[in-house]
């Protein structure tokens, strides 16, 4: 947990979710959050969070906003979608959060594999790809060197890829 009482992915869904709605930073969605779900904000918290209690919360602080960018953001909030080269994908947050507490020592994020160009995966399964990731010159890029990654990139698979 942050020193605000927000774990680092609960943070990032927050912020993510906030560049969906319009005129909205990150500070100003936790403050309407927390108005809604109360604290601290968790990942259990988030998953009960309705699109009705966050338009109506902060004194309909986001009751004029556009349906479409009202549900991107529920998808970053509720660890539907995340970001990779732009573009929004549906993901399996339970097993990136084991893998993590399992793996401590590495970051583990997740994406579409489609939103993955150019590089191939250090290993191919059925339903995903793993790629190593680097990020030694403080910018994330993907590598095949072992020794260079301090973290990998679950990457789903859609099932029309098969």
């Amino acid at each position: 947990m942050g020193a605000q009482g927000l774990s680092r992915e609960v943070a990032l869904r927050i912020g993510l979710a906030a560049r969906m709605l319009p005129d909205t930073d990150s500070a100003q969605l936790v403050a309407t959050l927390v108005m809604a779900l109360g604290m601290p904000l968790s990942d259990e918290k988030l998953s009960q969070l309705t699109v009705r209690n966050l338009r109506e919360a902060d004194d309909g602080r986001f009751g004029d906003v556009a349906m479409p960018a009202l549900k991107s953001a529920m998808d970053y909030l509720w660890g539907k979608a995340c970001v990779a080269g732009g573009v929004r994908a549906p993901l399996s947050v339970a097993l990136v959060e084991r893998l993590r507490s399992q793996l401590a020592v590495l970051s583990f994020t997740r994406c579409s594999d489609d939103d993955v160009i150019g590089m191939r995966p250090v290993l191919e399964q059925n339903e995903f790809n793993l790629y190593l990731v680097d990020g030694s010159d403080h910018c994330m890029r993907l590598t095949r060197q072992h020794e260079l990654a301090s973290g990998v990139l679950v990457a789903w698979k859609d099932e029309d890829d098969e």
